[in-house]
């Protein structure tokens, strides 16, 4: 009697641990990029630390950004960006000490560079680094030529001092930072004569990439959750 109850009792875990796993590897339904909240899109892949004395903003710009930003007006445009942009990762980083008198002093482009560096970490490996991109394409330049005079133009002095950097995001055919897909973009800022060391982490994956989902009281439910976090029920 005693095994019989034991073997209901391990059938009904092994339904119950596989009907979890289900859940959690169902995948929601994509959105396509012309429906794409691109105000949505770019705050989850900003991020800003602060304090009474420095501030520092970071900005991953994938190449579903471009896709995004095209495929209202020309979707064949936006197919050729991601294509010729799915090698590359663009990061766009300001930093600034603060004054007494609440002014800004922006850090120059050489400077941020020679203390940057960039991580990727995933839940199946350890965090990788990033390499800056030492040689980049024509249509890579031809955006970064492009973007440095609009973000002056559109954020001031703020935009002035945002550097844009590029760096490898594939390697032997596979993509390292997937806005699809769970991991962090890790950026670290060495510390300087007036800052400390500045950590910055991007969370992936965008939500708003994705049709939006609700758990069961109608709220709603970001795509990196398994379970509800009201209710613990799966998702």
């Amino acid at each position: 009697m005693g095994n019989m109850q034991l073997s209901s009792w391990l059938v009904m875990l092994l339904v119950f641990v596989s009907t979890l796993c289900r859940a959690a590897e169902e995948v929601p339904q994509r959105k396509p990029l012309s429906a794409i909240d691109i105000d949505r899109f770019t705050s989850e892949l900003q991020v800003v630390v602060s304090d009474n004395t420095s501030m520092t903003q970071a900005w991953w710009i994938p190449a579903e950004f471009w896709g995004t930003a095209f495929s209202r007006t020309n979707p064949a445009l936006a197919e050729q960006a991601m294509s010729q942009l799915a090698d590359y990762g663009i990061l766009a980083i300001v930093q600034a000490d603060i004054t007494p008198l609440a002014g800004f002093v922006f850090y120059d482009r050489s400077n941020v560079k020679q203390r940057l560096s960039v991580k990727f970490k995933s839940y199946k490996q350890n965090p990788l680094e990033l390499s800056h991109s030492e040689k980049l394409s024509d249509s890579v330049q031809m955006l970064l030529d492009v973007l440095g005079p609009m973000f002056a133009n559109t954020m001031g002095e703020l935009g002035k001092n945002m550097h844009l950097y590029v760096v490898d995001n594939r390697i032997n055919g596979n993509t390292l930072v997937d806005p699809y897909t769970q991991g962090q973009v890790e950026i670290k800022l060495a510390k300087t004569k007036t800052a400390e060391e500045k950590y910055l982490t991007i969370e992936l994956p965008v939500d708003a990439l994705y049709e939006p989902r609700y758990c069961p009281n109608g709220k709603p439910a970001h795509i990196s959750w398994k379970y509800c976090p009201w209710s613990g029920k799966a998702l």
